[in-house]
């Protein structure tokens, strides 16, 4: 676990986790969570290193076709 991690699970408390499966490897799933304010985490290796992802992408668009 890296210190963004950790700062950011201290500072934000999830309000919904959702299961994204990978486009890599299609046995995993990744855990995309949601807290306040619009804030997004997930678990995978292209969020730690770059603080976005393909996952996140696909949650917020999933969130805005069902409104």
């Amino acid at each position: 676990m890296d210190i963004r991690e950790t700062v950011l699970d201290d500072m934000f408390i999830p309000i919904d986790f959702v299961d994204v499966p990978s486009k890599s490897d299609p046995n995993v799933t990744h855990k995309v969570k949601i807290m306040l304010d619009d804030t997004y985490s997930c678990d995978c290796k292209g969020y730690k290193y770059s603080n976005k992802c393909w996952h996140i992408t696909q949650v917020k668009e999933l969130r805005e076709k069902s409104k």
